[in-house]
């Protein structure tokens, strides 16, 4: 489900007093390691005699910046007459906010605020969360893929030692132009050699690279799945230089897949596709 943050004012109008009250109460606690689910329960108790459908849903307001509000769920049911309803829920705070400190959880119907907010506290992590540098533009890796019409479709990049020195090389598909094959000289720096290796795909529309020794001879080989042409398989020498052996390996299909996956499902040690 798409959500969206929202700014919203400190103080929220309440829902008016009627037939259907909401409460928000934590399952265990009200305090949570920085990573972790809390997990909480929603009730709405319905004092009409007639069922009432309900549609809710669950804000979760985050201490820095302040007011800033994202819906974490929707709730949608039907409560009985002269009775209730509820549903076990949980939400990690760090999928939208990253600070520490004291969370608010609210429930909405409709554009009015049902009940009283539900506050936890998000401590310090349990273990220590790694830190990440992008080399991108020292490594060489720093491209531009072609742009692609078809918006809702991706290029699926894959790793693998295609030429057995032991560190890993990156192959890129690509729907708007030939592919990239960036190989890692060790120092963890790229060059790119999909053409003069036969992996440029040259002519297709490539949406995924999967690597995989399939002719069980020591190296690895490379399946690639195209948009609206048939697959290409690469077969490596052993050197990491391809050739496409697709039709022979009688797997040029034709499809409008966006990868494909190795695996051996009868237990005969050859990888089926």
């Amino acid at each position: 489900m798409a959500c969206a943050l929202l700014l919203l004012p400190t103080s929220l109008p309440s829902a008016p007093t009627g037939p259907l009250t909401v409460k928000l109460r934590p399952r265990e606690g009200t305090s949570v390691a920085q990573g972790r689910a809390f997990s909480f329960v929603i009730r709405a108790h319905n004092a009409s005699p007639d069922p009432m459908p309900i549609t809710l849903s669950v804000e979760l307001q985050s201490p820095s910046p302040a007011d800033a509000t994202v819906v974490v769920v929707e709730w949608a049911t039907t409560v009985p007459a002269n009775g209730t309803a509820d549903r076990d829920l949980q939400v990690t705070a760090s999928q939208w906010f990253a600070p520490l400190g004291t969370y608010r959880l609210m429930a909405r119907n409709g554009k009015r605020v049902a009940g009283s907010a539900l506050s936890f506290e998000v401590l310090a992590p349990e273990a220590s969360v790694p830190a990440f540098k992008d080399v991108t533009t020292g490594s060489g890796l720093s491209t531009v893929l072609p742009v692609d019409t078809c918006g809702d479709r991706t290029a699926a990049a894959a790793w693998g030692d295609v030429d057995g020195d032991g560190d890993l090389d990156l192959y890129v598909p690509s729907r708007g132009g030939p592919a990239q094959l960036w190989i890692n000289d060790g120092g963890g720096h790229f060059t790119e050699e999909a053409t003069i290796r036969g992996v440029d795909n040259a002519g297709r529309k490539g949406t995924a690279g999967v690597f995989a020794d399939y002719d069980n001879d020591g190296d690895q080989d490379l399946y690639v799945s195209n948009f609206g042409s048939p697959n290409r398989l690469y077969r490596n020498d052993g050197s990491g230089h391809f050739t496409d052996v697709a039709q022979f390996a009688g797997v040029a299909v034709q499809s409008a897949g966006a990868t494909a996956a190795w695996g051996d499902y009868d237990d005969d040690g050859n990888l089926d596709l």
